[in-house]
């Protein structure tokens, strides 16, 4: 936590960009630490500010305070431990993007993971450009959702009677 807090106060100067930008805080849930601290080193060197957490670890008390933009739930070691805890984030509010990382999931775990609340999922072997992408994907809609959509919102046309 207190890298988070430390990111969080200090923003670094970002090369080629006049201005200070804070790091999209990610969380990543794990039982792999080698799998982890790999995905943690290639988030880095893009400039999130990653925090790793075993599962067994009360997860969902880290998550609460909102301090995330994005989790990475990563389900090697049990997909019903992943997908318990996705439920536990929703039914506790938990609003933050959540990407679910499967080594071999299949068309039913895809659905199992939708169902649960996961708001992304890969499967499989992928390239640590994809994991970049979609974590950078979730982060944008995060920050578009805090500070409210500016477009145009669609309203049904008056009923009349």
């Amino acid at each position: 936590m207190s890298i988070v807090y430390h990111y969080r106060h200090s923003p670094r100067q970002t090369p080629g960009l006049s201005r200070n930008v804070i790091p999209t805080r990610v969380l990543i849930v794990s039982a792999d630490t080698y799998r982890a601290q790999q995905w943690r080193a290639k988030l880095q060197l893009r400039r999130f500010a990653v925090t790793l957490v075993h599962p067994d670890r009360s997860v969902c008390s880290l998550v609460a305070g909102d301090s995330f933009e994005v989790i990475v739930l990563d389900l090697a070691g049990s997909s019903e431990a992943g997908l318990s805890l996705c439920r536990q984030f929703r039914a506790a509010g938990v609003r933050v993007p959540v990407l679910m990382l499967h080594p071999q999931g299949g068309h039913r775990d895809l659905l199992d993971a939708f169902e649960a609340g996961t708001d992304a999922y890969m499967c499989g072997q992928f390239e640590d450009a994809e994991l970049l992408s979609r974590v950078g994907a979730l982060s944008r809609r995060r920050t578009v959702d805090a500070i409210g959509d500016s477009r145009p919102q669609a309203t049904a046309p008056p009923v009349s009677h």
